[in-house]
Order: structure tokens, then sequence, then C-alpha cells
């Protein structure tokens, strides 16, 4: 997998149809398709999504937020206060290929933007983005400001959409933010800034039209530049987009489970091979992948905790007793990883991370013929979702390899690799 996607399931590349994972998402979703354009998916369809000018999709999984900001396309409507910022609707190709992009320009020399309030708790984890196009200068920013105190407190980004990169974030106030930029069709750019709530209440989240530097907000009159589909959340990492209307917009978790119910694993040997990338440390609980009778006393699971940056852990439990627990560090955050896990090989628990062998158990008890027949995009009762992005999972009978330890060994560190 992902070989495709149906409505409510998700079918396997190989094997029986029957063995397909249950979807679930009440709500609708958007991914980027194959030409670079965003769609948005109905309610309970997977998404397969491609990153910028790539062709090999992921299954994306997310879990629940919320768009903050009403009106993401749209910054005319009442919700959204402008300062001396003149805006025209429908002005261009957005990223979804309809013609809503704006052009907002800069009435009178100052800073201009565009802003509404949200809602934060001190400590969370707030994502502010839009899409953008170079204008006048090529450039633009986004703020966030504490509307009402009890601090000052401002988060402000720059972004440089002729280069197609992040700027700087000195000209902030008591808070370091962290700035991310991604290419679009078209020009178009996703500029993503991330910060950490100073206090409770409201903040004013700001769409910038005036840089007119990578340190300079203060543009003259008739700068322009293009935006579409501004957004805020509360989230560990910021999200796909969610479009909204007059109101917030929540999309909710996603959940693959109950893949393999028709074929088991009818030996005594077998490999749970995961191609994946993490998207963020979880703040609490896990986002796990597992592979079991539907119980904890017989699973082979695959978890990021969070307690430690990047970090996997390998949990294999056999008749209620723990075999394994393997911690996999130094996995990389945000990009590709692969990695495997063989029980039963003479006895041992292998675990391979990116063309290396980083761990042997043994001696260990293995699990009985047919009774791992449950494989979750979750623990093995259908919590701890996991998200992220999935690129390939996989499933051996590693019997019918008829190989020698040594060649089951070059298998699994190539296959990694």
């Amino acid at each position: 997998m992902p070989a495709g996607y149906k409505a409510d399931f998700i079918p396997p590349v190989i094997g029986n149809e029957l063995d397909r994972f249950t979807f679930t998402r009440n709500s609708v979703g958007s991914r980027r398709k194959k030409d670079g354009l965003i769609e948005q998916m109905p309610v309970d369809v997977p998404r397969l999504n491609y990153d910028y000018k790539t062709n090999c999709p992921y299954l994306l999984l997310e879990d629940k937020t919320s768009n903050l900001l009403p009106n993401s396309e749209d910054f005319t409507q009442s919700n959204w206060t402008t300062t001396n910022l003149n805006i025209s609707t429908n002005q261009f190709a957005a990223p979804d290929g309809t013609n809503t992009g704006m052009k907002l320009t800069v009435g009178s020399t100052g800073e201009r933007y565009a802003s509404d309030n949200v809602t934060l708790a001190i400590g969370e984890k707030a994502q502010i983005s839009c899409f953008a196009k170079a204008g006048t200068s090529g450039f633009f920013a986004l703020s966030c400001v504490d509307a009402f105190g009890p601090t000052t407190d401002e988060a402000i980004g720059t972004f440089d959409l002729v280069r197609g990169i992040v700027g700087v974030t000195s000209l902030s106030s008591g808070l370091t933010p962290v700035l991310s930029i991604e290419p679009y069709n078209n020009g178009w750019y996703r500029c993503i800034m991330e910060f950490t709530a100073s206090s409770n209440g409201a903040w004013n989240a700001r769409i910038v039209a005036s840089a007119q530097a990578i340190d300079d907000l203060t543009a003259p009159s008739g700068d322009f530049v293009y935006a579409w589909g501004a957004q805020a959340e509360v989230s560990q990492e910021c999200t796909s987009y969610m479009k909204t209307g007059a109101s917030i917009f929540t999309r909710v978790q996603e959940s693959a489970v109950e893949a393999l119910r028709s074929t088991p694993i009818r030996s005594p040997l077998g490999a749970l091979y995961l191609e994946y990338e993490n998207t963020a440390d979880p703040v609490t609980g896990t986002r796990a992948i597992s592979l079991s009778d539907g119980t904890r006393d017989d699973m082979v699971e695959i978890r990021e905790e969070g307690v430690t940056t990047g970090r996997m852990v390998v949990e294999v439990v056999v008749k209620g007793v723990q075999q394994a627990l393997v911690n996999v560090d130094n996995t990389r955050l945000l990009e590709r990883n692969k990695i495997a896990v063989v029980w039963g090989v003479k006895g041992d628990i292998r675990t391979y991370l990116n063309g290396v062998a980083i761990s042997l158990v043994e001696p260990i008890n293995t699990f009985l013929p047919g009774v791992l027949n449950r494989l979750n995009l979750a623990d093995p009762t259908g919590a701890d979702n996991y998200h992220g992005h999935i690129y390939d999972l996989r499933v051996y009978d590693v019997m019918r390899f008829n190989m020698s330890s040594e060649e089951i060994d070059k298998f699994f560190t190539t296959l990694t690799n």
C-alpha cells in the first residue's frame, strides 16, 4: 500500500481485497493531486497526497484539527479587518485551480494587512499559514500578536516569494517563531509560521501584504501581493489546507484499521516493513502501527512516543509476555525512513532501520501460526491512530522465503536501505 483508494477502505497492492483497511474520516479533507492542484476529498475517502513535482504518493493521515479563520479565501468578508489595504477577489488562478486568488494592494505607506482574531491558550503551539504569490516586491509576511494583553508579544515571519525561501523572525517581540515554505503550482507558495502562545485569550492573526524587503514591512502605496487560503490552527504541525466559509471548519481524525483479517500470518516466521515520514512528535499518547490478534497479548507494534524527538519504539509481545522492547533513535523527522521488524528466524527478533541492522534480541518465543490476523494503522485495539505519511507498508510470511538466515538478513538490509 497505498495502491489506490475507494470510499470507506484502502485496498492492498498484493493479496486478497478482503484484507483491506477500513477507513473513516467523518468530514471532507484536502489533498494535493499528481498535477499539483489541491482537491477536496469527500467524507470517508482516503487521501493519496503528492508533494510538489513528485510521482510517488503517500497515504496522508491526520489528527483532528480546526481552521480558526472563517472565509479563508475571501478577506473582504466581515470577519476580516483590513488596514489601508485594498482587496480584489477572483484575480488569479489559486492553488486549487479556481479563479479565486486575491490581490492585496497597499492603500498607503505603512504596515498593511488583513486580520482576524483567534483564541489561543498559553503553551499551545499555533500554526499560521497562507498561500502567497509574488507581487511588486516579491516579499510577504505573517504575523500574530497578543491582541488584548497581558503581553505585547508578537510573532512575525517574512518570506521571499521570488526565491521561495523563508526570511527572518527578528522583527518578532517576545516570541521566536519557526518558519517554513512549500512550493505549489504557478508560483504559489504556502508560507507557514509556528509559535507557542504566551498568554490566554485573543490573538490577532495577520496576513501582511506590505513586506517590501526581508526585514521591512512598510511598503509604499500601490505595492501588491497575491494571497489565498489562510489558516490558523492549534497543532503540533501545519496540516493540510482546510477551506472555511462563514464559520471555522474542523477536519476530524482519520482511522485505517482491520486489514489482514482474511489472510493471517500462517507461520511462526514473519516481518513487518514500514516506509514512513513522521510529521511531528505527539504531545501525549503515541502514534502506532500494529500487527496483532486484536489485543496487546500477541502483537508487533511500531510506535512514535514523542518522549525523545524522532524516537520510534518496537515492541513484540507473545502470549502476554514481552519479547522485545527496542528504542529506535536517529530516525529523521520530516524525512522518509524505512524500518523492518523480523521475528522467528533462529529464535530471534531483528530490527532494521534505513539499511542498518540495529537490534538483535534472542532467544524469544514466537507466535503461533494464524494468531496475527489484524493490521492497524493504530494500536491493536484501534486507539492511538498513526498520523503522518505512509509510503509503503508490508507484511511478510518469512517462512515462504525459503532463505538462509544470512540471506534473510541481506534481504531486509537491502529493503530498508
